[in-house]
């Protein structure tokens, strides 16, 4: 063993320990000391040497920094051979709670987690650097209280699992793809960037592009927990080719549904000209539908015939069709009603009330008054089920049977005058 002087070990002190040890004690050579040969220690016991390149600093040989291999320093706490491991070679690894790392750092414990503190007054930051330019971050900023990933400029976050690449990327530009490596809109959804939108042409959305290629599965499904919350909320352009929504048949290139920038929702078309423009049949809830596919434009039910009954509403009138097979009625006996009853009816002209900021046009109709005929002819009177509401109406094609009847009268009068 070397000879050690009190200069060598304050030497050895500042190497390590990064500050100065004062050495005021005598040395002195033993016998079987803390190594297995000869040792040089402190004339306390506080510190010793011993021939296995050991620096113990405790009489119980528990703490002490170890040469255990070529570029390889151990430190040894309470006895624990794999506490520090500081390896010096070519990689520059080190090791804490293993004395073989894996990595430059590697930290391993024999039971629990492993944590890791910054513990920062201000602002705490991992740097990431490559030829000790900065690539990216991970910061605390402390001043607003948040938590930062960053890459530098011209970079980009990716989010990986599984083996499979691009789980998540964030470009420098800000687009955001998920499951998709280079988004060409603000949030791309799936692999494909382009979608056909106006039955001719790809346009890649600015916004937001959502793909999936599972038949069984929806592209997006939104839902608001909360029964009194808002679903969804769409904002578009004021006029007629701005769509707030439009839905395309992928595969055929044709709208099924779009609501433009004028509020007018069209069914199967794109331009619908008026609050609601239908492309095609309307089939009710009460199984009758209207068609300009029969000749004669008639309401037919679901079997495609013209029993039942059902009016179609245009405006403030009605069109009416109703069965009049003699087999689905039980005839009773000849109406009373006629001559006298059309006599009775008091027709008016009128104006409809409009809303003051209206700029409709005014125009004159004739009618009757609905609560007028409820009091005389109350099955000829559709009312609301809360009589106070406003929108009693008349059923007008019921009378027609009446006007006829009436016809019939005064034409026997008629004859009878013609007669005499």
């Amino acid at each position: 063993m070397a000879e050690l002087t009190t200069n060598t070990i304050a030497s050895t002190y500042t190497m390590l320990l990064k500050t100065t040890a004062v050495i005021d004690s005598t040395l002195r050579k033993v016998e079987g000391g803390n190594g297995t040969d000869s040792a040089l220690m402190l004339a306390d016991d506080s510190i010793a040497i011993d021939t296995a390149d050991k620096l113990f600093f405790d009489s119980g040989n528990n703490t002490y920094i170890h040469e255990a291999a070529a570029d390889r320093l151990d430190f040894v706490v309470g006895g624990d051979v794999d506490g520090f491991v500081l390896k010096l070679d070519t990689t520059t690894k080190v090791g804490i709670g293993t004395a073989a790392p894996g990595a430059n750092l590697e930290v391993k414990t024999s039971s629990g987690g492993v944590q890791m503190n910054l513990n920062g007054t201000t602002d705490s930051t991992i740097d990431f650097q490559e030829g000790g330019s900065t690539k990216g971050q991970i910061t605390y900023d402390a001043s607003h209280d948040q938590l930062i990933v960053r890459a530098n400029s011209g970079k980009l976050l990716r989010f990986d699992t599984g083996g499979t690449d691009a789980r998540m990327t964030i470009l420098s530009t800000g687009l955001v793809g998920i499951g998709h490596a280079t988004p060409l809109a603000l949030l791309q959804v799936g692999a494909i960037n382009t979608l056909v939108t106006d039955g001719s042409t790809a346009v890649t959305p600015e916004g937001m592009n959502v793909h999936v290629t599972e038949a069984s599965k929806y592209a997006m499904g939104i839902m608001n927990a909360d029964a009194s919350g808002d679903g969804l909320l769409i904002s578009a352009g004021d006029a007629a080719d701005d769509y707030a929504l439009r839905v395309m048949d992928y595969d055929n290139a044709v709208t099924l549904f779009s609501v433009n920038g004028l509020g007018n929702v069209g069914i199967r078309t794109d331009t619908a000209r008026e609050e609601l423009e239908v492309s095609g049949a309307i089939i009710s809830s009460q199984g009758h539908y209207v068609t300009t596919y029969n000749t004669d434009n008639r309401i037919w039910n679901s079997a495609g015939s013209a029993s039942g009954s059902a009016t179609l509403y245009i405006g403030n009138e009605t069109i009416d069709t109703s069965a009049s097979d003699a087999r689905m009625k039980n005839i009773v006996n000849e109406t009373p009603m006629g001559l006298d009853s059309v006599n009775d009816m008091e027709v008016h002209t009128f104006t409809w009330k409009k809303d003051e900021d209206s700029e409709d046009e005014v125009f004159t109709h004739t009618g009757m008054i609905a609560q007028e005929m409820d009091e005389k002819y109350p099955w000829l009177v559709k009312k609301p089920e809360n009589e106070e509401e406003i929108g009693w109406a008349i059923k007008y094609n019921n009378l027609v049977p009446v006007l006829i009847k009436a016809i019939q009268e005064l034409s026997a009068k008629v004859t009878a005058l013609e007669n005499a």
